[in-house]
């Protein structure tokens, strides 16, 4: 094999000597005076990378090209006016949702005078119908049955403890009858609408208790082995009613639902109507009493605004007796102090055929009894000022002789 001559690479006819020179010192130059991606002098660039690093810190923010202190004013400024005018979650004005939460509060609690808190203690009784499915229609026949609970209502909360009994027949010879005993707690809202009428909806948790008489097989039926079972199963009803409350202490309700009975197969849902009424006895109680308290604080309170005092006149004239003109005086002031009294001038007049009898007016009123009647009324003008509307006039025949020559004041 040739020589290699000395002083050539393998590659290239350029002396191994010269090539190795030049890639040595190329490096060096571009490491002293230019950039890796530029040829552009180092110090130069380096300087010029450096301010503009310095005024994209200063001037620009990162993911845009408008200067930091106009978007931070921006930023700021915008968050203000969203919490000022805005809602969390949309554009809508808080102001109209705190209007429309207050509307519904309005119409969702109902104004009542304070009453005791054990007034709304409840007792309920309804009477309800279950719906069964066709594939067990023609095994058994529901019949109507009951339902009782006893509860507590807080403003339109409700909360109770019901049970009740259902006698469901069997029509299949194998099944005779099942006895249904419910016993739930019960959770409900009460949402008053309009006139007494309002929406009740009802959930609670319970367990149902149940017993079935019947024939295991048709052999058991031939030798008359009667089956008895009880059974426990868990169960969730659930009511939607329309309810109607004339008063404060009765609710009238018709509705349905549905009663979720858990079995081991599965859950079993039977639909049913019910409807029922709802009692607050102590409420009841409370409102007669103080319906009878308001009664008799009327009548005192009529009782002390109405006076009655008697003027005596001489008889067969329509000169008074002396003193009783106090009493005219007394009523008059009377009268004149509070607007809202009114009298009333009752004269009393003899029974026709004695002594005491008097002559009838065209009109029909005896008329020395009007005479004095009217010279009443005439006093109460002129001296106190009394509106005529606020003075009545009527006639009425004496029981007895003391009465003949009196008129009655009668301020109320």
């Amino acid at each position: 094999m040739p020589k290699r001559r000395e002083g050539f690479s393998p590659s290239s006819r350029r002396p191994n000597s010269e090539k190795r020179q030049k890639p040595t010192t190329l490096p060096k130059q571009k490491r002293e005076n230019f950039s890796l991606r530029s040829s552009r002098p180092n110090s130069e660039k380096h300087q010029k990378l450096t301010t503009l690093s310095q005024q994209k810190r200063e001037n620009f923010s990162l993911r845009s090209r408008r200067p930091n202190s106009e978007k931070s004013q921006k930023l700021t400024t915008l968050p203000k006016q969203k919490r000022d005018n805005f809602s969390l979650r949309g554009s809508r004005p808080i102001n109209k949702n705190i209007s429309a939460l207050a509307l519904f509060l309005f119409f969702s609690i109902p104004t009542h005078a304070q009453t005791p808190w054990y007034e709304n203690f409840f007792l309920e009784g309804s009477f309800h119908l279950y719906f069964v499915p066709d594939e067990i229609g023609e095994v058994i026949k529901p019949e109507p049955g009951y339902r009782g609970a006893f509860g507590y209502e807080f403003k339109n909360f409700r909360f109770a403890l019901e049970s009740g009994f259902t006698q469901i027949t069997g029509t299949n010879p194998l099944v005779l009858d099942i006895t249904i005993v419910p016993l739930a707690f019960k959770f409900g809202y009460n949402l008053p609408i309009i006139f007494g009428f309002g929406v009740q909806a009802d959930l609670g948790l319970g367990y149902f208790f149940s017993h079935t008489t019947r024939y295991e097989t048709a052999i058991d039926l031939v030798m008359g082995n009667l089956r008895e079972d009880d059974e426990r199963s868990l169960f969730i009803p659930a009511r939607l009613y329309l309810t109607w409350s004339p008063w404060r202490f009765l609710k009238i309700y018709a509705g349905g639902g549905i009663d979720l009975v858990f079995e081991t197969e599965g859950p079993i849902p039977m639909p049913l109507a019910e409807i029922g009424i709802s009692l607050k006895p102590l409420a009841l109680i409370g409102s007669v009493a103080r319906g009878r308290q308001n009664r008799q604080e009327r009548q005192e309170q009529q009782a002390r605004q109405e006076t009655v005092n008697a003027l005596y006149y001489v008889p067969n004239s329509a000169e008074m007796i002396e003193g009783s003109s106090e009493f005219l005086d007394e009523a008059g002031q009377r009268l004149a102090d509070d607007p809202t009294l009114r009298v009333t001038l009752r004269a009393y007049f003899a029974p026709p055929g004695g002594a005491l009898w008097q002559v009838q007016r065209g009109s029909g009123e005896p008329a020395l009894s009007a005479a004095r009647a009217e010279a009443c009324a005439q006093y109460f003008v002129r001296k106190y000022g009394i509106a005529p509307e606020r003075i009545k006039i009527e006639y009425q025949l004496a029981e007895s002789p003391e009465l003949y020559s009196c008129v009655e004041l009668i301020t109320r």
